[in-house]
Formats: structure tokens, sequence, C-alpha cells
């Protein structure tokens, strides 16, 4: 953390800083230290991280379509992920039982992805994990803090997920331009 203490402190990553040094250092550290944590809380069943992030995006796109099975590519998009890196991690869901695939019978060329039971119940299962993780982590919060939490946590994610989403269509402007 002393690299980036230094790197806050001078100007060279933040030219104007409206936020105290100590909060972006406090953010990137609390993010490193759960991402250290996400394949250990996640790999509670017999899926890694990301199977288990797949089973949960194709079911919810599922649930947000009404019942429409999500594509492969449609899968990719929207976890900003390469179509090798979804398509070797569907291959091990396939094995293990947790999804099949299947050509599109609209368009041979695209292939979609249905959850199978065992896959639902295998997410289900690290779901109960994370979520009891989360009771034993709050159990010390009021009611009222954890209101707050809620709050200033929904927000968080918002802000940043505008700014991300900022940055790459002006990023894509400056890209079609040259």
């Amino acid at each position: 953390m002393k690299y980036l203490a230094n790197l806050l402190n001078s100007s060279e990553i933040l030219d104007e800083k409206r936020i105290p040094s100590e909060l972006y250092g406090r953010l990137l550290g609390d993010m490193q230290r759960l991402m250290v944590l996400c394949p250990a809380i996640t790999s509670y069943g017999c899926a890694s991280q990301s199977e288990i992030v797949l089973v949960y995006c194709a079911l919810n796109y599922t649930s947000e379509h009404n019942g429409e099975n999500i594509t492969v590519a449609q899968a990719a998009k929207h976890l900003g992920a390469q179509m090798s890196s979804v398509s070797r991690t569907l291959r091990s869901l396939t094995q293990k039982g947790y999804v099949e695939r299947y050509s599109d019978p609209n368009d041979r060329r695209t292939v979609r992805i249905k959850v199978t039971q065992a896959g639902e119940n295998e997410l289900k299962k690290v779901l109960r994990h994370i979520f009891s993780l989360i009771d034993k982590a709050m159990c010390d919060f009021s009611d009222e803090e954890i209101k707050m939490m809620i709050e200033l946590h929904g927000r968080f994610v918002n802000a940043i997920s505008n700014a991300v989403l900022s940055e790459r269509r002006t990023d894509k402007c400056l890209r079609s331009k040259t």
C-alpha cells in the first residue's frame, strides 16, 4: 500500500483531487482484499468463480427476457470477456452438467446457453454461502447503519458504472475519429 500512498500524494496519477487520498487508497485496498477473497467465497461449491458468474449471468438474462436463453456472444458482452474465455468456461460447465449449449432455431450460427437444474442448484449453494458470510459480517451493524450502507453502496456503484460507461463512450468516439 505504500506504493499507492506515494502515488496518491503525488500529482502523477491525479491532477485534481476532490476526494481525500485516503479514500482512494481504502477503496482500492478493499477491492483488492475482496478480489483475493472472491475465489475462496465462490469456490464453496464445485464450480469455479468464472463458472458461477457465467451461470448467474445466464439465469439473470433468462429471467429478464421472458425465458429466452442468453447467447454466447451476449454472455461475453455482459461479462466484458473475450468469446474464447466464455467458450472455455462453457466447455467446463457443460462437462459438469451445469449448462447445455444449443443452436438457436432461428439462426443456426447462434449458440444459446441453457442452465440446467444442476447448474441452478450449484449457484444457489454458493449464494447461500455468500449470504451467510454477509449475515455474519453485518451482525455488528445497526439497522440504521445497514440502511445507510445499502444507500451509499448503490449510489457508489451507479456513479462508478456511469463513469466507466462514459469513459468507454468517449474512447469509442475518439477511436472512430482516427
